[in-house]
């Protein structure tokens, strides 16, 4: 359905860098992946000095799982288009792909150390560290990213479930966790 809609947007902003990998989404989510790629390659094609632009189509290509294309293309960018943080970032979420989980922790970190305004990074650091069950670690990293993002309603609900359900229970922090729980609610 959305398809329709970025065909649409497509004929109204013809080459406009958004659109294009919205469209390319929707046609891989279509298991339409020729097309996608082929949008991707053009958008890389015509916007091959934008950091921006190869920030997204890296991050899109790890999201459809194309590791080697992803790869190629961090290992292409001679000319430091990509902050490193990105770099890290997209190299933490390839080794979580392929389950090395502690390489991927370390790769985060770093990312969210040059760059702790990055969502992503900071996002997929938290999700990290939970899943590995780095209790500390995991609420001193969610506390870290509300400097950055204090109002986000995600960060707010993990910390604040954290502090509520933590299996450690030396960590557990009924009033604090209250105080992020509402926050998220307001802010949802």
């Amino acid at each position: 359905q959305a398809v329709i809609y970025y065909n649409q947007a497509a004929k109204i902003k013809p080459g406009d860098p958004d659109t294009q990998l919205g469209l390319a989404s929707c046609l891989w989510n279509m298991n339409m992946k020729e097309n996608a790629l082929s949008i991707i390659d053009t958008l890389l094609y015509n916007y091959s000095d934008s950091g921006k632009i190869l920030a997204d189509v890296i991050y899109r290509l790890i999201v459809f799982g194309e590791k080697e294309k992803a790869l190629s293309f961090i290992s292409a960018d001679r000319d430091n288009h990509l902050p490193d943080s990105d770099v890290l970032k997209f190299r933490g979420m390839l080794a979580q792909q392929e389950g090395k989980m502690k390489e991927a922790t370390n790769l985060f970190k770093s990312a969210f150390r040059q760059n702790p305004h990055d969502y992503l990074t900071a996002r997929y650091l938290g999700n990290i560290l939970i899943e590995e069950k780095l209790w500390d670690r995991a609420i001193t990293h969610l506390k870290r990213a509300l400097a950055s993002f204090p109002n986000e309603p995600y960060f707010l609900e993990r910390l604040g479930t954290l502090l509520v359900s933590c299996p450690d229970l030396k960590l557990r922090d009924y009033s604090e966790a209250r105080e992020f729980s509402e926050r998220a609610f307001l802010h949802k």
